[in-house]
């Protein structure tokens, strides 16, 4: 399926779990190393918005040996060979996927003074801060990446988490820099974005549905329902889709080919979020569709979950920030 040249014409259209608790932290030597603070007891937690303070992610005992053990491996190699990008990279990312988000933030501090010129290096860190919550950094860290590789042939993302889509670098920059401006509310930038992601994805569907999830979410909040519903010409069932599943099924619900009980299905078990970004489809969905107490029950349920890591949660809480703050400056 060929869905880019039908984003040609969009584009013409609109120019304009068992063991709950977190492990037991001990000093890392990041801050030994660099003169970082130590890991504190904030180490594995994230300040939301409105300044609550989220829980550690939720492992297993097994999962979190496993993730214990390779971060401490990789921080091993690293006092070994502190100048090795890759080891500091290893190194970070292993922090990232046990929830240890400021040690890795302060590592990213480090290699940023180190190694200035590295795409990766600022693409990663400027993930680190959307889920730190820190959106604007995340901009300015994620411009910079997309820079350095402007001149870079697209190549495998190494460092990617287990469960994502595997692509290029360049596709996830353009991806993560798309949802910082969301997420500070510059549409027309994040569009501009996610329009660069496209080209990076191809004619790969598993690719491509990810970044027409947020263009058509985006396209329907700033009023242009055309360019939105352009996006959904090509969504069929018969699309190839093995890993973005929860953006594919968003796009159906959005399309009209789910109804909204069946991706509920999908999305809630025993009244828990077991899919945040389907969890996102729905309330946007709800409130399209004018169904603003669904919409808000549902995202009553997503904030409530431990997703806060997940980009459909930290798109939920923004809104619901955003809305929170009109109201107080209208009282």
């Amino acid at each position: 399926m060929r869905l880019l040249k039908l984003w040609v014409i969009s584009s013409i259209i609109f120019t304009s779990c068992l063991d709950t608790s977190p492990p037991k932290r001990r000093t890392s030597l990041v801050s030994s190393l660099e003169s970082i603070d130590t890991v504190g007891a904030d180490a594995y937690g994230v300040v939301g918005l409105k300044g609550n303070e989220f829980p550690g992610l939720r492992f297993s005992k097994k999962q979190m040996q496993l993730l214990d053990s390779k971060s401490l491996n990789y921080e091993r190699q690293y006092v070994q060979h502190p100048d090795s990008l890759d080891l500091l990279m290893s190194y970070a990312r292993s922090l990232d996927n046990k929830g240890a988000y400021t040690s890795a933030k302060n590592l990213y501090t480090i290699g940023a003074r180190k190694f200035p010129h590295a795409p990766q290096l600022f693409q990663y860190k400027g993930l680190n801060k959307i889920i730190t919550r820190d959106f604007k950094s995340a901009i300015k860290d994620l411009q910079t990446a997309a820079f350095y590789y402007r001149d870079k042939q697209p190549s495998k993302d190494k460092y990617l988490s287990k469960g994502f889509m595997e692509s290029s670098d360049q596709f996830y920059t353009w991806y993560y820099l798309g949802m910082a401006y969301y997420f500070n509310r510059n549409y027309d930038s994040a569009i501009s974005s996610f329009k660069k992601c496209l080209q990076q994805a191809k004619d790969d569907d598993d690719l491509t549905v990810i970044p027409f999830f947020w263009l058509y979410i985006i396209y329907q909040e700033i009023g242009n329902p055309q360019s939105a519903q352009l996006l959904l010409a090509d969504i069929n069932t018969n699309m190839l889709i093995v890993k973005s599943k929860d953006y594919y099924r968003g796009l159906l619900l959005f399309k009209g080919i789910f109804k909204a009980d069946r991706l509920t299905r999908f999305t809630i078990k025993n009244n828990k979020i077991i899919q945040p970004i389907q969890a996102y489809a729905l309330v946007k969905w709800y409130r399209f569709n004018g169904l603003f107490n669904d919409a808000e029950n549902l995202s009553d349920i997503l904030l409530q979950s431990n997703a806060w890591n997940n980009l459909g949660y930290i798109a939920c809480e923004v809104e619901d920030f955003t809305n929170d703050s009109l109201l107080r400056s209208i009282n």
